[in-house]
């Protein structure tokens, strides 16, 4: 594993401007290492903005000299004409594809909801919608036999009790400025875009059964939202679950 952190860091190396000599790099696993890897290629190749990304969730496999990071869309939108994205990580390469790679340009670029394939176009008409109007506008265009998605909790597979904690024990302050450093750099958020997120830390720690601890953070938007689990022994941001869209 730790020859795949230094491939996917050596990777993104290639994908992301570097660092700022003066900055702190910050220290993440390697599943987030490939997620910021993956985000930036498909953002760049097929024009997606951090709002519409936000309707997929990544699912990420790791072996000792790869990465492969798939975009599923989730269940609140026609998955068939979404289809999928997916990101291999190797060596110094990285390739994209999309399910309806082979589709029409055309049908994609067209912003017609329609269309049996959506790209980014469809997706953002959706968005134009408004929060309140969504559901209903969507729900002509979604196969009523697909399945359910389950996606992720952002504390799965974590066997762990709840802690509670006095608000002087919680370091606020350095928990949003981890928070807001991870955001900008895998999500590439704005400053403008990081302050519509109203921040919420809860009151405690998700103790875990192998003695380990963790900060759990909410970015809640209007119709967006981020949950962060920050490691409260290392102060490393583990995990990054990012939700846009959805129903009114």
């Amino acid at each position: 594993m730790k020859q795949m952190l230094a491939l996917l860091t050596a990777l993104m190396m290639l994908l992301v401007p570097a660092f700022a000599a003066t900055a702190e790099v910050p220290v993440y696993p390697p599943e987030l290492t490939a997620l910021k890897a993956a985000l930036a290629l498909l953002r760049e190749t097929y024009g997606f903005s951090i709002t519409t990304v936000g309707v997929f969730c990544p699912e990420i496999t790791l072996t000792e000299d790869s990465a492969r990071v798939v975009f599923k869309p989730y269940d609140f939108l026609p998955m068939d004409r979404l289809g999928e994205y997916t990101v291999t990580l190797s060596g110094e390469t990285a390739e994209i594809s999309w399910s309806h790679d082979d589709k029409d340009a055309a049908l994609k670029q067209s912003g017609d909801p329609a269309s049996p394939v959506w790209g980014h176009a469809q997706l953002q008409t959706y968005f134009n919608q408004g929060v309140l109007r969504r559901d209903y506008w969507v729900e002509p265009y979604i196969d009523p036999l697909q399945e359910d998605f389950a996606s992720p909790k952002y504390h799965e597979g974590l066997t762990y009790t709840w802690k509670p904690l006095e608000w002087a024990d919680i370091p606020a302050e350095q928990l949003h400025k981890t928070a807001n450093a991870a955001l900008r750099d895998i999500y590439a958020l704005t400053d403008e875009e990081l302050a519509i997120y109203r921040i919420i830390i809860e009151k405690g720690v998700l103790q875990c059964e192998d003695g380990q601890e963790y900060w759990h953070l909410c970015f809640s938007g209007t119709d967006s939202i981020f949950d962060l689990l920050i490691d409260a022994h290392t102060g490393n941001v583990l995990r990054i679950k990012y939700l846009s869209g959805g129903r009114g």
